[in-house]
């Protein structure tokens, strides 16, 4: 059985992308993709908090790369970044 301790992290479950300052989308960050031959499944929110850092950052790099590639058409110049994943939060997150 795994224990799962909170860490004071919270996780990124959306991708929002702003022009201007003015949001454009919210891209759920759950939904299953393919990026680079790999296959990401959809997950829950559960399953995303549960993922290991390795597991959570490779997904969260798979996930940058896939908007940045698959949705340069609706957004010409995208560049997504990874930055905020991530982020200590021990208000949503208390520990």
């Amino acid at each position: 059985m795994s224990t799962y301790v909170n860490t004071g992290y919270q996780r990124a479950t959306t991708l929002t992308i702003k022009i201007n300052g003015a949001v454009a989308d919210v891209l759920p960050f759950e939904s299953a993709f393919t990026q680079a031959g790999t296959t990401y499944p959809a997950i829950t929110t559960d399953s995303l908090r549960k993922l290991s850092n390795t597991d959570y950052n490779a997904r969260v790099t798979a996930y940058a790369a896939y908007v940045t590639a698959n949705y340069q058409s609706q957004y010409p110049g995208l560049s997504v970044s990874t930055t905020g994943a991530r982020i200590y939060n021990t208000t949503a997150c208390p520990i």
